[in-house]
């Protein structure tokens, strides 16, 4: 089952890095779908690949993340 990751990069500084970072995380064959926001320096993923994935393959291209939870998400947590 995928799921939707919104993920900050506050790397991000331009269009070259908003290219290297979708291309790193669509290295990954479960990635139905990135979005990327270089204006809010953000990433949305729909996915059926760990959080911790995505993160190894930003690493990997040189960015760090953290992912975005929604207030409800740390509310069940």
């Amino acid at each position: 089952m995928s799921k939707e990751i919104q993920l900050s990069i506050p790397g991000m500084m331009c269009n070259g890095c908003a290219t290297t970072i979708e291309k790193a995380l669509n290295s990954e064959p479960d990635i139905m779908r990135t979005n990327i926001f270089l204006e809010t320096k953000t990433a949305r993923v729909e996915t059926e690949v760990p959080v911790s994935i995505l993160m190894s393959r930003l690493k990997s291209a040189g960015f760090e993340a953290t992912e975005i939870t929604t207030e409800h998400e740390n509310k069940r947590a």
